[in-house]
């Protein structure tokens, strides 16, 4: 059976229209629901900074290292810390990895001595019961007071998750990106 011209020119206008009104309720959802998730991130963010460097007095945002890029990981925030009498202690930094269902949202925290503090994962869409145990704990603690001059490599000197290999690399693979980085933009600031 054929379909006239008139037909098709009201299918397409459905179409359309259809289009048009779930594109502005996508928009809409996403102006609705922007400065929440904005908040939530700062939020994360400020929780880390506490638990990371609890004695820290001060957190200097360095503006130039922002959106720093190594492979494909990419640095959101950075922060040199001070504590008391505006002592430097080391940095803190988050960033976005690609892991096997999307990015992965972490912070590293790394004292003046060069050693990794902690790494916390605030945000990611692995695989839930797989590669979500990126944020376990026994993952993570792992990179507790790891020298940041250690290879970084998994199934060498970082255990993967078990079945959830792609997420462990991710991560590691993200930490070692951000402590590079940070290494060869930070000389003589850090140490100072």
């Amino acid at each position: 059976m054929k379909s006239s011209a008139k037909e098709i020119i009201i299918l397409g206008l459905t179409l359309g229209i259809v289009s048009m009104i779930a594109a502005l309720g996508l928009s809409i959802t996403y102006s609705v629901t922007k400065p929440v998730i904005t908040m939530q991130i700062k939020l994360a963010l400020e929780k880390a900074q506490k638990e990371i460097f609890p004695e820290a007095t001060e957190f200097l945002q360095k503006e130039e290292m922002i959106e720093k890029v190594s492979g494909s990981t990419v640095i959101k925030d950075f922060f040199i810390v001070n504590g008391p009498d505006k002592q430097q202690m080391g940095y803190l930094v988050s960033a976005t990895t690609p892991g096997y269902g999307g990015n992965i949202l972490f912070i590293i925290g790394v004292s003046l001595d060069g050693t990794l503090k902690r790494v916390m994962v605030t945000e990611h869409t692995e695989t839930p019961g797989l590669g979500a145990n990126v944020t376990s704990k026994t993952f993570l603690e792992q990179f507790n007071n790891k020298k940041i001059s250690d290879d970084f490599l998994v199934k060498k000197d970082v255990k993967a998750i078990t079945a959830a290999t792609i997420s462990s690399k991710a991560l590691t693979n993200g930490i070692k990106a951000l402590i590079d980085i940070s290494k060869t933009s930070l000389v003589g600031e850090v140490n100072d």
